[in-house]
C-alpha cells in the first residue's frame, strides 16, 4: 500500500504552520491540532478576545501517482505546449495553484514564474502582461479576485490539470484568443 503525500498550510493571523510529507505522519497530530483550534475559536466566539484576523487553510492530498506532479514552471509549459505569452501565463498559473498549493497569485508571482521558465519566456511577455491578463479575464480563463489578485477559473484549472497529468494527451491551444490583437516585440 502506498502512502499519500500531503502538502498542508494553515494560517491564522500572524501564525503559520506548514507541513509536507507522508499522510501517515500527519493524521494524529492534525486531529489534535484541529481539536485545539476549534476549542480556541469557540472560546473566542463566546468571549471578546483578540481577533484571529483572516484565517485560511489550504492543502492538497496527492496520491502516490500524483506525486510526480511536483514539477517546475518549465515542465508545466512543456506539457501544455506553450507557444505564446497567454499560454505561459496559464501554465505558470496552473503550477502556482496545483503544485504550489496557492489559492490565488499576483502579478509578481506570475512574472517570477514566467521568467523561471526561461526556455519559453520572452522579454516582450513582461511588457504585454497586462494585455494578456485582460484577454484571459475577458475569455473567462482567469478570474480577477481584486486589484492585483488572480486565480484560474475552475473549469480551466481542471482542464490544465488533466493535460499536465497526462503528458501524452493531444495538445490543443491553451488560449481561446490567440493574441492576434496583442502586438509583441520580437525581443528575446
Amino acid at each position: 500500500m502506498s502512502d499519500e503525500f500531503v502538502k498542508f498550510h494553515l494560517k491564522i493571523g500572524t501564525c503559520e504552520l506548514s507541513f509536507e510529507g507522508s499522510k501517515s505522519n500527519l493524521d494524529e497530530p492534525l486531529e489534535k491540532l484541529f481539536g485545539r483550534l476549534a476549542d480556541l475559536i469557540g472560546r473566542n466566539a463566546r468571549q471578546e478576545s483578540p481577533d484571529l484576523g483572516n484565517a485560511s487553510i489550504s492543502g492538497t492530498v496527492l496520491g502516490s501517482k500524483s506525486r510526480s506532479l511536483m514539477m517546475s514552471s518549465t515542465t508545466c509549459a512543456q506539457r501544455l505546449a506553450v507557444d505564446s505569452g497567454s499560454d505561459l501565463i496559464l501554465a505558470v498559473s496552473a503550477k502556482l495553484m496545483l503544485m504550489d498549493g496557492k489559492d490565488s497569485f499576483d502579478r509578481k508571482d506570475l512574472l517570477r514564474e514566467m521568467k523561471s521558465a526561461s526556455i519559453y519566456y520572452k522579454k516582450s511577455y513582461a511588457t504585454n502582461l497586462s494585455r494578456y491578463l485582460q484577454s484571459l479575464i475577458k475569455t473567462g480563463q482567469i478570474n480577477s479576485l481584486s486589484n492585483d489578485k488572480y486565480a484560474l477559473a475552475a473549469e480551466k484549472l481542471e482542464e490544465l490539470q488533466r493535460v499536465i497529468q497526462s503528458p501524452t494527451e493531444s495538445k490543443e491551444p491553451l488560449t481561446q484568443d490567440r493574441e492576434e490583437n496583442v502586438s509583441e516585440n520580437t525581443e528575446n
